[in-house]
């Protein structure tokens, strides 16, 4: 199913890709299960936007720029809100995923994770009964 893409949706479309290929040649499609991390710089004086619908444009601009094959790769997507800027801008990182090392890097920095209800660490609950208040 095609979906209609607004003037300002195929605008950011655009502008994403000229920005991955200004002065070089186009990025090599990503492969493998794979980590984002966004943080939006909103625009001065503009509106509040949902986190979540700059998170689809930019992955859908991302996509179709050619810079991974689908959306689905993304194993972990975490977006932040950084303060306004000027017109705004969205800084972006992109690595593989790594299971296990997220597992960790979440319990080191005392994350609380639905992942992690229930489950047994060391033989030591991490969530008594099973389940998740938070």
């Amino acid at each position: 199913v095609a979906r209609m893409l607004s003037p300002e949706g195929n605008l950011f479309r655009g502008q994403v890709k000229q920005a991955l290929r200004a002065g070089h040649r186009a990025p090599p499609m990503l492969t493998g299960r794979l980590s984002i991390t966004m943080v939006a710089f909103p625009p001065a004086l503009v509106r509040i936007r949902d986190l979540d619908n700059l998170e689809k444009a930019t992955l859908d601009a991302l996509m179709h720029a050619g810079v991974f094959a689908d959306d689905s790769q993304f194993d972990e997507v975490i977006i932040r809100r950084g303060n306004a800027e000027g017109k705004g801008h969205m800084v972006v990182a992109i690595s593989a995923f790594d299971p296990d090392e997220a597992l960790a890097a979440s319990l080191r920095a005392g994350v609380p994770s639905r992942e992690l209800c229930g489950l047994a660490l060391f033989d030591q609950p991490v969530v008594e009964g099973g389940v998740c208040d938070g």
